[in-house]
């Protein structure tokens, strides 16, 4: 649950469940030790997996591969520890046993005020078409005659550090998705150089058609810088409004 939600929620919820309550301090254990476990499993896999980087043993597929498969990367921060370019070493809480009959005392925590660091995460999945809606007769709302398309079947990867090993353990998700046996792959990311360059040097092999694809909110960005560098702030509200409407419909070749 705590790698779902925040733990006050999480511990609400158990509360309401079971028939006694969990301290924060036992939550805070048990998640550390399972996520331990998690991340050495993980570890395991991915270095005996890349263990010869140029021969990798990738998983067979567990699905059916789809038509269209999709990757999505990007990076986000968090407050943990201190950041990376603080020299300081961060101090890693111990846990020591108790004879308490609640279990193992908390860890004290690290007396350096901590800092912000990327969290690199990456989404494989398999890409639902949209499918056409049967026009109603006598309607009086306006609807879209196409729905949006959805994720289906996919998986997830984590990593705190270098961009190699997420790329590595997202590669591992898409062979077990079945994804580099799909007809198209699209990947879907921001302007950061590292999540290309990863997509390049791992994907760019698997013997699929790839579509990079920048994510419309930061196109819109950018049409917004160059919209105040050249007009007035309502001409520039109009123009990023059309400019929008018209990467959303795939208007490319309309596009100034």
């Amino acid at each position: 649950l705590t790698s779902m939600d925040p733990y006050g929620k999480c511990l609400e919820f158990v509360a309401k469940l079971l028939q006694f309550s969990v301290s924060p301090r036992s939550a805070w254990l048990i998640t550390q030790r399972v996520a331990a476990c998690v991340k050495s499993r993980c570890d395991e896999e991915v270095a005996k997996a890349f263990a010869d980087p140029a021969n990798p043993r990738l998983p067979a597929p567990e699905v059916s591969p789809p038509q269209i498969g999709v990757v999505m990367v990007d990076g986000t921060m968090g407050r943990i520890g201190k950041s990376d370019d603080e020299k300081e070493k961060i101090q890693t809480p111990t846990v020591t046993q108790s004879t308490q009959a609640d279990g193992p005392e908390e860890p004290a925590e690290p007396k350096e005020k901590p800092g912000f660091r990327e969290i690199k995460v990456g989404l494989a999945g398999h890409l639902v078409p949209a499918k056409k809606k049967p026009k109603k007769k006598k309607s009086t709302k306006k609807k879209d005659d196409e729905d949006r398309p959805t994720l289906g079947t996919r998986k997830y990867a984590v990593h705190l550090g270098p961009p190699l090993a997420l790329f590595q353990m997202l590669l591992l998700q898409v062979c077990r998705l079945g994804l580099h046996k799909a007809q198209t792959l699209l990947v879907i990311a921001d302007g950061a150089r590292w999540i290309w360059n990863g997509v390049k040097e791992h994907f760019s092999s698997l013997g699929v058609e790839l579509v990079e694809i920048l994510d419309f909110w930061h196109a819109v960005e950018h049409l917004w810088e160059l919209a105040r560098a050249l007009f007035a702030p309502e001409a520039a509200k109009a123009w990023v409004s059309t400019r929008k409407d018209e990467l959303l419909k795939g208007k490319l070749d309309e596009f100034p």
